[in-house]
């Protein structure tokens, strides 16, 4: 790759994209990340511009334990390219990342904001739901149960039916009522047989 970059290539983006994974795999991270902000910088017509904004964020997660740095390079991404084909998908990680951090309130908001900004995407149902299921975790079992009943209103196949349902019993379980738990995980049974959640 260096040979290469030496020639006066045509296509030295693609050449800086790899040679950034082998120093990244050869554990020269400061080399990988250098690569990785030159094609951000310089080539943003490129077939592997987004992909490194993406190596980015995941080599500061991933290999560097910097998680508020990934978070940032995700969300420069999405916020300034909100109609770009892979913004949700940015966003989605930079949640999962915050919610890998122990971050749980803002993993909780990133996921919201997913399914309220994007709410035709694909991801917008697993999102809200991710984002209740965040609130459970901390407890907030009414913010949590609010959550799990809008995700019930865009769910469309049976496993996404179920599995709030579920999730909404768990929710009344934990508020004591029991009586309205168990009535609602009758229904999630029902809903999508042999499937996770109504199993």
């Amino acid at each position: 790759f260096d040979r290469y970059l030496q020639s006066d290539p045509a296509d030295p983006a693609t050449a800086y994209f790899y040679s950034a994974l082998a120093h990244r795999f050869g554990g020269h991270y400061d080399q990988a990340m250098l690569f990785f902000n030159r094609i951000i910088n310089q080539f943003p017509d490129h077939l592997y511009w987004a992909k490194s904004w993406e190596e980015k964020g995941f080599t500061e997660w991933y290999y560097l334990d910097d998680y508020p740095a990934a978070q940032n390079t995700l969300l420069t991404f999405a916020q300034s390219y909100p109609t770009h084909p892979k913004a949700t998908d940015f966003l989605f990680d930079a949640a999962r990342v915050a919610e890998r951090a122990g971050e749980l309130s803002r993993a909780a908001e990133l996921w919201r904001d997913l399914a309220l900004e994007y709410p035709v995407d694909d991801r917008a149902s697993e999102s809200l739901f991710l984002s209740s299921i965040s609130l459970y975790r901390l407890n907030d079992y009414n913010s949590a149960l609010q959550g799990f009943k809008q995700t019930l209103t865009i769910s469309t196949s049976l496993e996404e039916r179920a599995r709030p349902n579920f999730s909404i019993g768990k929710a009344l379980f934990a508020l004591g009522e029991t009586a309205a738990a168990n009535q609602i995980w009758s229904d999630a049974a029902s809903i999508d047989p042999t499937g996770y959640y109504s199993e």
